[in-house]
């Protein structure tokens, strides 16, 4: 039971997963105006971004950005890479994340260190605590102040052999 249960949530995920990253179910291709990455050589290496088009007679066909949205045709063979955009992410999280890490290990080091007595009843152990919570606050805020204005785009790679096989509809 259990078993059929992993196996309809792993058909289910899949199925969102293509969905989300503009491939049509069933296909490995993903849908014309999807924003793609492509990485050939022709003949020395180059890598252009843009709208997807089709793939016929091992050709791909994309409407590459740097071109003013001009039609570029690559034959399949030569490409070494193609991806999917999975969209733009912003890294506030990633950062803040970081920040608190890092401001809590070095607020801990502070409070350590700025320990007058040694010989405190407590030891430097408040001290090091009380220094990791206000270093781990600043982190966070510093790492979230500075992910807050940077995006990247994420991509999702698309096996070539799946590519050089598929046909357009």
């Amino acid at each position: 039971m259990t078993r059929h249960v992993l196996w309809l949530m792993a058909i289910l995920l899949g199925a969102a997963g293509n969905a989300a990253a503009g491939t049509a179910p069933g296909s490995l291709l993903p849908e014309p105006g999807t924003r793609i990455r492509l990485t050939a050589r022709m003949p020395e290496r180059q890598r252009w971004t843009g709208a997807f088009v089709s793939v016929a007679n091992d050709t791909i066909t994309m409407r590459a950005g740097d071109m003013n949205g001009g039609v570029l045709a690559v034959p399949a063979l030569n490409v070494t890479r193609f991806e999917i955009s999975q969209g733009t992410h912003s890294s506030i999280l990633l950062r803040a994340c970081a920040g608190l890490v890092v401001g809590a290990v070095a607020g801990a080091g502070v409070g350590y260190f700025a320990t007058r007595d040694q010989s405190d009843m407590f030891g430097p152990g408040p001290y090091s605590l009380l220094g990791a919570v206000i270093g781990g606050v600043v982190g966070a805020a510093i790492g979230a102040g500075s992910g807050a204005g940077t995006t990247a785009e994420h991509w999702r790679a698309l096996p070539l052999n799946d590519l050089r096989t598929a046909h357009a509809p």
